[in-house]
């Protein structure tokens, strides 16, 4: 079962049961491992800074488990910084409480879907 929400504008979530993936324009940026809480972040992730506000909106939703399709403006949607996040990818460290990892082929793997 495929749940599509509009996002914002240009940008949706796809929640696939257990996997929910971030598509910026027709790229798929991020998704999130329900089962295994891990967020992975695809090889364009970083590829302007609207797309960055809303994988950063992304991350904090699925540290929080509240996916919304509202547009928040606050606060608690930008509380990690791009820095921390670059810094939370190369050491393996955790962001939020869950794992982030890159993952390049994200695309790819959604296609296979």
């Amino acid at each position: 079962m495929n749940l599509v929400t509009q996002y914002a504008p240009n940008q949706t979530l796809i929640d696939m049961g257990n996997t929910v993936y971030l598509q910026s324009y027709k790229s798929i940026v991020a998704k999130y491992n329900k089962e295994t809480k891990k967020v992975y972040l695809g090889y364009d992730w970083d590829y302007s800074k609207t797309t960055m506000k809303y994988v950063k909106r992304f991350i904090r939703e699925c540290a929080t488990h509240q996916y919304t399709n509202k547009m928040e403006h606050n606060s608690d949607t930008n509380n990690f910084t791009v820095a921390d996040l670059r810094r939370t990818l190369e050491t393996g460290l955790v962001l939020l409480g869950i794992p982030v990892y890159y993952e390049s082929c994200l695309q790819e793997l959604y296609d296979k879907l």
